[in-house]
């Protein structure tokens, strides 16, 4: 496994049992849910068939504009942020704004390149959502035609959505079919990540692989679940990154819980420290292999050794020993790793929010 948990509050023993057969019962209602099946053995065949339905609209795109909203598109910026790629493609995540000039700026962007749009919904679309939709597709239409249109947008949905169904149903829009029961926050190992990542040049492979790891792990048989235990005793959580990699899982992870009622939210350290709310639990996540380091000249509150990553390392151990909460790292920044990371935060917000509703 890539990644751990360790958790710094020691609850009694009585009341662990009870909340673990509330997580037993959260468990069993997941696995029942399409995301998790088909997310066991997606397989290689599936990823080749995404590959060659993706190819043609690759060939005309050098820039997508993904349309997303709320967790979704912070899924995407955590996955475009934290991932090497092996594509030149830009990718641009374009979610949440009524603004003109936030539109006029995409506009200008988008004539340096020849354009596409992958647009993404699970349920019922906000405003800024169909706004979204509309003007790209209009800039598209007004620049290649609605014929060609037509074959530079795709559109991923599942049977929750409204506007962007009849759009693509009226359109003539390639469609990406989730399953009826996914929701916005568990998208993570569907096609609503693995598109997008397929088209940034990700491994998904790699991706897919760990993802499927984290699912089938023995660790959901023993002591996995005490993260979704003790948060869900908890009204308001800070989610902590220390890497500017992890700011779009961090981000992803907030708007998940604070979807189930959590008043979350990401705290980037140490720049936004004094953000930290000292009374609330505290999530950490870092990453303990990065891929550089630099070596610092002696000074006060240096490492010994010079090593930056040390001297972050050691911020980061600080905080823990301070705050209660739940320490989560990775061995490395590898599309295996995050893909066992996001699992392991998609499943465990499902028991977290299972235990809240009930």
């Amino acid at each position: 496994m890539g990644i751990r948990a360790d958790n710094s509050r020691a609850g009694d023993e009585a009341e662990i049992r009870l909340w673990r057969e509330k997580s037993g019962k959260a468990l069993d209602e997941l696995w029942k849910r399409s995301w998790i099946r088909k997310g066991i053995s997606p397989g290689e065949g599936r990823l080749k068939e995404l590959e060659l339905q993706l190819s043609e609209f690759a060939e005309r795109c050098d820039m997508i504009v993904l349309a997303a909203e709320g967790s979704m598109a912070a899924m995407l910026r955590g996955m475009l942020r934290a991932l090497p790629r092996n594509g030149r493609k830009k990718l641009a995540v374009f979610s949440g704004t009524l603004s003109a000039c936030s539109y006029r700026r995409l506009f200008r962007e988008m004539e340096k390149y020849s354009c596409g749009m992958v647009a993404f919904s699970c349920g019922e679309e906000t405003t800024a959502q169909r706004t979204a939709f509309a003007a790209v597709r209009k800039f598209l239409q007004d620049r290649y035609g609605t014929g060609e249109a037509e074959h530079r947008i795709r559109i991923v949905l599942s049977g929750g959505s409204r506007y962007l169904a009849e759009e693509a149903s009226a359109g003539g829009h390639e469609i990406h079919l989730l399953e009826e029961d996914v929701r916005e926050a568990e998208a993570s190992g569907t096609d609503a990540m693995l598109v997008p990542a397929i088209l940034a040049g990700v491994d998904v492979s790699a991706f897919t692989d760990g993802f499927r790891r984290m699912l089938a792990s023995t660790w959901w048989d023993r002591d996995a679940d005490l993260y979704s235990l003790y948060l869900a005793r908890c009204g308001a959580e800070d989610v902590v990154y220390w890497q500017e990699e992890l700011a779009g899982a961090a981000e992803w992870l907030a708007a998940l819980h604070k979807a189930a009622g959590i008043d979350a939210r990401a705290v980037f350290m140490p720049r936004e420290g004094d953000a930290l709310r000292g009374d609330v639990f505290c999530t950490q996540i870092f990453c303990e292999g990065e891929d550089a380091d630099i070596m610092l000249p002696p000074f006060p509150g240096a490492d010994p050794d010079g090593s930056l990553n040390e001297m972050a390392r050691s911020s980061m151990r600080t905080l823990w020993k301070e705050r209660t909460g739940t320490l989560i790292t990775l061995d490395a920044m590898t599309p295996g790793d995050y893909g066992e990371l996001l699992c392991y935060l998609q499943i465990s917000c499902g028991i977290t929010e299972f235990i809240l509703q009930n």
